[in-house]
């Protein structure tokens, strides 16, 4: 099972508001990004329109584009 073409824009553009969040700073907003990001796959796997395994993976993969902005942005004020 795969994300339809809806599916996979409203997710990205989910992910980008998370990346808005970081780049500016705004905690709160970031958690909440998750959490809706958190909460579209397990509805969409409640639906049975993903799995399990889809749904922890896409969660795993926008998770690690979050630690990963995260430690770049950490790293670019470190220098």
């Amino acid at each position: 099972m795969s994300l339809t073409q809806e599916q996979h824009t409203a997710l990205k553009a989910m992910r980008v508001e998370i990346s808005q969040a970081i780049v500016a700073k705004q905690a709160e907003e970031m958690y909440r990004g998750i959490g809706r990001v958190q909460g579209f796959l397990a509805e969409l796997q409640i639906a049975g329109e993903i799995d399990q395994v889809a749904q922890e993976m896409l969660e795993q993969e926008a998770m690690t584009n979050v630690y990963f902005q995260l430690n770049s942005l950490e790293a670019a004020h470190a220098h």
